[in-house]
């Protein structure tokens, strides 16, 4: 999808919870390009390439752990302000109502998309929603923080 405000890149689900942010960004005048990664390797930088010149800052969504995911080598092949969006730094969970709250979603892309076009020094969201999980040396029952 053509537009001139921001590059979001995206693939897999990623590509629909763009698609989804896309109505809420319109209205508050933010017209993004959406590229879907048909393909991860190789990626595709050429499109993005010729996409970044009309917007100059772009937003990756990388639906896997923001330590682990494809996500960090896009943003490391452009010099533009960038954005990832990306599941927290835990295991992905089995149950449905955290899986939910694991994945990002159109309101973290909206407020990523927000975020990278008003402040060009912004550079990381990491889905917040889940409990950081610790384990001490003494007590081997895990520890939730949120």
């Amino acid at each position: 999808r053509e537009g001139y405000s921001v590059t979001i890149v995206c693939y897999g689900d990623g590509v629909l919870e763009a698609m989804k942010a896309l109505p809420h960004l319109l209205d508050i005048g933010l017209d993004p390009e959406i590229i879907d990664l048909v393909s991860i390797n190789p990626i595709d930088t050429e499109t993005i390439e010729v996409s970044l010149v009309k917007t100059d800052a772009l937003v990756i969504i990388d639906m896997c752990p923001f330590a682990s995911g494809v996500g960090g080598n896009i943003a490391s092949l452009f010099q533009v302000p960038s954005v990832r969006v990306a599941c927290s730094h835990t295991a992905c969970p089995t149950a449905p109502s955290m899986s939910e709250a694991y994945y990002p979603t159109y309101h973290d892309i909206v407020e990523a998309v927000v975020g990278v076009v008003n402040d060009k020094s912004i550079t990381n969201i990491a889905v917040p929603n889940l409990p950081t999980i610790t384990f001490d040396e003494h007590n081997l029952a895990p520890q939730f923080q949120f």
